[in-house]
């Protein structure tokens, strides 16, 4: 640890830090905020650097030498010269792999905490600052961007860090709490009619209450079946959405396809038109989506954009990288059985169900679950190890 005067600093609790402020300027990244000063937008930048190097250097210091951390450091260094120098990687997978080595060593909950505490005040500044005026007021169909370059993207944020509060809970959540996140998440729906968030917010309140119920959580923690279910649910997620895909791709022409379709906005449209253009490879290609959220100009006609996380990942970046995400969101599922933790389990299965819909699954500022994969893994093999030695000691007296 690093001793100061006043007080003794852990090393986990600088990454913890540093993740805050990159978790922070992501998320006021994804408003008109930084576009209205380019003296503001550089020292983001310049601060969002620093945050993700100074960690490196704190690590260095207090790592013994091994090859398995020269190898580590070595590929944490390659991320960030190659996003600082050449920045033509996905900054959103650069942020992802550092911070999954940095946050390694972490308690997930603490994790889940600080994002939590980032994103909310994150958001809550760019929404102040448009009430005030400083940001424009949009819209566009009658939703209201609220400061943000769309107007799904503050309810989607706002969703994220209520299941992010849900997850990193160690004792019950108020009522008046509840009070508080649904007011917000009315006023969300009204402003820019996302109901996708609108409905997963509810029905967290909603089984957050039949979860508590303890015969529910004994079902679900102690028989082995609904227990598999629960770890292996990422996968589960990731397979149905791709079935039910080609299934439409089978029968979009029929009525009953056609109303699905218009149901979901188009989504199994647009997911149609990437698989028969790109297909399905190992490792993926460069896909350009056309949205209009860059700020160019974009007709009905050429819009082109897969909004489900798991066609998305599949169709741009590959089976191999679908399955490598599914198998760090499973890390974190049997963590939450391992420890009988009902509200991580409660938070990371919301999210993954509304992953099927929306494309948040491979994003830095919206995915606080991938961060604490690695670390979920070692977790899960100390609580191993202590209910291994535990059944050692009866057995022995």
């Amino acid at each position: 640890m690093i001793t100061t005067k006043g007080a003794k600093i852990k090393v986990k609790d600088i990454t913890n830090i540093c993740y805050g402020i990159c978790i922070f300027l992501f998320v006021i990244g994804q408003s008109y905020l930084l576009s209205s000063s380019a003296i503001l937008a550089t020292l983001c930048k310049g601060l969002k650097i620093v945050a993700a190097t100074v960690p490196v250097l704190v690590l260095l210091r207090h790592s013994k030498f091994s090859i398995r951390n020269l190898l580590l450091w070595g590929l944490i260094a390659l991320l960030i010269i190659g996003n600082i120098f050449f920045n033509q990687a996905d900054s959103d997978l650069i942020y992802i792999v550092i911070f999954i080595l940095y946050c390694s060593k972490a308690e997930p909950e603490s994790v889940l905490k600080t994002y939590c505490i980032s994103a909310g005040i994150a958001i809550a500044i760019v929404i102040f600052a448009w009430l005030i005026g400083i940001l424009p007021s949009q819209t566009s169909a009658g939703r209201e961007y609220l400061g943000f370059y769309f107007a799904t993207f503050g309810p989607n944020l706002f969703l994220h860090t209520v299941l992010a509060y849900i997850a990193s809970r160690k004792n019950k959540i108020k009522f008046k709490s509840w009070i508080l996140i649904e007011v917000i998440n009315v006023w969300f729906y009204k402003m820019t009619d996302t109901l996708a968030v609108f409905v997963v917010i509810n029905a967290s309140i909603i089984l957050y209450y039949l979860l508590n119920i303890e015969k529910i959580k004994q079902f679900l923690f102690d028989r082995d079946f609904p227990r598999r279910i629960l770890e292996i649910f990422p996968f589960f997620s990731a397979i149905a959405t791709i079935v039910a895909q080609y299934f439409y791709i089978a029968h979009y022409n029929e009525p009953a396809f056609v109303a699905i379709n218009a149901a979901f906005s188009n989504r199994p449209y647009f997911g149609k038109i990437a698989l028969e253009t790109y297909g399905v490879s190992l490792f993926g290609q460069p896909i350009t989506w056309l949205t209009g959220t860059d700020g160019t100009k974009v007709s009905g006609m050429d819009y082109f954009y897969v909004d489900s996380s798991y066609l998305q990942v599949l169709v741009r970046y590959g089976v191999i990288m679908l399955v490598v995400l599914c198998l760090a969101m499973m890390a974190v599922q049997c963590y939450s059985v391992v420890t009988k933790n009902i509200y991580l389990c409660m938070g990371c299965s919301l999210f993954l169900i509304h992953c099927i819909t929306d494309p948040q699954l491979l994003s830095f500022r919206y995915n606080p679950f991938i961060i604490i994969s690695v670390a979920c893994v070692g977790m899960i093999k100390s609580k191993k190890e202590f209910f291994e030695r535990n059944r050692n000691e009866k057995e022995y007296e």
